[in-house]
């Protein structure tokens, strides 16, 4: 009789400079965050659990992220192509995810948790990381549309791993590495 929900890191919107703990102030900032924060509200009001998760990246992610798209272009010839490099984000390995879903389900607390890595990666560091795991180092990496917008979206992951004992285990290069010898 315990509702856990899967929402998303999208609820605390992008423009926070520090890692969003789970008592920060949410600020969806486009549809999808606007219903994945309704749903939470409702969980929560039946005394729910709620996982706010990261980026997740892993075999069977979805080809539309920037990871997907970094990733298509490294058998082809010339510059690795994104559209801004500066966004910074939380990429956690979805072994991880299962395992800290499972680390929820196996207690009986409630309330929100965050489901990350913990550490903010920019895109021009995923895609120099996807780089060097994949023997291309030397690739430039060029923004075709930068922008002086600031879009920072990290997890605080400490409420988390102090309550259910759950922390990610896979360093990104490592699930990089699986990722493209899967």
């Amino acid at each position: 009789g315990r509702i856990i929900f899967a929402s998303s890191a999208a609820v605390y919107g992008d423009q926070n400079t520090c890692p969003n703990g789970t008592n920060e102030q949410v600020a969806p900032n486009n549809a999808y965050a606007q219903q994945k924060h309704l749903r939470e509200q409702l969980v929560l009001d039946h005394g729910g659990t709620v996982m706010r998760i990261g980026n997740v990246y892993g075999p069977g992610m979805s080809t539309e992220n920037v990871l997907s798209d970094i990733i298509a272009q490294l058998d082809a010839p010339g510059p690795i192509t994104v559209r801004d490099d500066t966004p910074i984000r939380d990429y956690v390995w979805v072994e991880d995810v299962a395992k800290g879903v499972l680390a929820i389900l196996n207690t009986e607390t409630t309330g929100i948790f965050n489901i990350g890595s913990g550490l903010g990666v920019s895109v021009r560091s995923l895609a120099q990381t996807i780089l060097s795991c994949a023997g291309q180092a030397n690739r430039t990496i060029m923004a075709t549309s930068p922008t002086s917008t600031i879009s920072n979206l990290v997890l605080d992951i400490r409420k988390t791993t102090s309550k259910i004992g759950w922390e990610p285990q896979t360093p990104l290069s490592i699930g990089i590495e699986r990722l493209l010898h899967s």
